[in-house]
């Protein structure tokens, strides 16, 4: 069978997303959606972000946000149980799920999808819709097998002749490196704990930039409600889209932030007046703490110009004037400002994101387990320049949103300069929290320039 991106004889690639038709139903346009950005992922190594594919597309077809939800829901619950579900395909398939072609897969996971996890959708309406999708997408040779194949697990289901995995790496849809990574880390005890924590839907906080009740009084009711147990700046969101359409957000009273990531930027200890770097500052939330906590001047670095362009865009809507902005690389911050310039300095470096994978599900099919060694050498790098950009003595605070022994412990341990005066690995799902790691050092005196 051609694959599905692959061009044929007539140049047509049918993964090409479907034309704007009058009278289409909304919900079947979502999971159409859904199945073109559940293929671009897997032909792009998962190397796009989810959230932006399935928020583009969806915007694209002026999705209103009950379909625009459906079809985030699909794509998102689809890559956080994809090796579950072609599990079950394999044994309704007279062939393995991994000698399908690419689309037809997808086509199966979708469906299966939402047969297994969304009690909303009946069952024979899944297959019906499924089969409608063969032929939209312009693959109606597909629409018989897959039938065949969502009526056999129907069947068997009711039969309870489906198998089970016995193994936590195919239960819960993670690579089995990433599952011993977890049982080295945290325990064999603790696995299965934060397999299950990767794959419940995120709740999402944001940190109120005021007085938290006069905000929620502002936000429309039943959007959001106070996070005590994070902290009297946080809220949990209930209702995103209604929360950053809404005045306050667009005034900058509130910051959309998880809470890992805002109790971590106030491990720096910031003294009022200070002049702080932020060595790899985009989007920018770590710094608009720092501005609102009294740093006198914050210089936020990024190596890219888009997410500087994006961090800019949140000082202009959260009104801070002290957060000053460059496209520079943190690695070469000496090349461009003394060394010992800086009261204090916040290094959230790039890693590879292993203890957000709930909010990322994306993240355990793109990373490969080379890739924390790579990124380690690079983290290395960033907090020699960190060290030496501090003043004698002055706080540097090294964190990441990962777990990994190369990207964590060691990177640290190897900063022969610098004293650790603080460490905390925290295991995802620990408190209600993400993964990651933060640690505070000052270097040994006086560092050479």
């Amino acid at each position: 069978m051609q694959n599905p991106v692959q061009r044929n004889k007539s140049n047509h690639d049918h993964t090409a997303y479907p034309p704007r038709r009058r009278g289409r139903r909304l919900h079947n346009l979502a999971r159409e959606l859904a199945w073109h950005v559940l293929v671009e992922l897997d032909r792009s190594t998962y190397c796009q972000h989810l959230d932006d594919m399935v928020h583009r597309a969806c915007d694209d077809y002026n999705l209103p946000p009950r379909d625009h939800a459906l079809a985030y829901e699909l794509v998102s619950g689809c890559i956080r149980n994809k090796t579950l579900l072609e599990f079950y395909i394999s044994q309704c398939s007279a062939r393995s799920a991994a000698a399908l072609d690419t689309g037809l897969r997808w086509i199966l996971v979708l469906a299966l999808y939402q047969i297994e996890f969304l009690d909303r959708v009946a069952a024979y309406a899944a297959v019906n819709e499924t089969v409608e999708i063969c032929h939209h997408v312009r693959r109606s040779e597909w629409a018989g097998y897959a039938n065949g194949v969502l009526r056999t697990f129907l069947r068997q289901r009711e039969l309870r002749a489906i198998r089970e995995p016995d193994d936590l790496a195919t239960r819960w849809s993670h690579p089995s490196w990433l599952v011993e990574l977890y049982a080295a880390v945290f325990g064999a005890e603790n696995v299965e704990p934060v397999l299950r924590w990767n794959n419940q839907i995120p709740i999402h906080y944001a940190r109120v930039r005021g007085v938290r009740e006069e905000v929620l009084a502002a936000l429309p009711p039943g959007a959001a409600e106070p996070a005590n147990e994070f902290g009297a700046d946080m809220l949990r969101l209930r209702d995103v889209p209604r929360v950053i359409h809404s005045a306050a957000f667009r005034d900058g009273a509130l910051y959309v932030m998880q809470p890992w990531s805002v109790r971590t930027a106030r491990v720096l200890g910031l003294q009022p007046g200070w002049r702080v770097l932020d060595m790899c500052a985009a989007p920018g939330g770590k710094s608009i703490i720092l501005a609102d906590d009294g740093a006198s001047h914050v210089v936020a670095l990024d190596n890219a110009a888009h997410r500087i362009r994006a961090l800019n865009d949140n000082l202009r809507r959260c009104h801070i004037t002290t957060v000053e902005p460059r496209v520079l690389d943190g690695r070469d911050v000496l090349d461009v400002f003394p060394p010992r310039s800086f009261d204090a300095v916040l290094l959230d470096a790039p890693c590879s994101n292993l203890g957000v994978v709930q909010r990322h599900p994306e993240i355990r099919w793109r990373v490969s387990p080379d890739e924390p060694a790579r990124l380690a050498r690079e983290q290395r790098a960033l907090l020699a320049a960190a060290l030496r950009a501090v003043k004698p003595g002055g706080p540097v605070l090294y964190a990441v949103c990962t777990v990994t022994p190369d990207e964590t412990t060691a990177v640290v341990a190897e900063a022969a300069q610098a004293l650790c005066e603080f460490q905390e690995l925290t295991c995802p799902g620990t408190g209600g929290f993400d993964g990651g790691y933060a640690a505070l050092l000052r270097p040994k005196g006086m560092v050479s320039g």
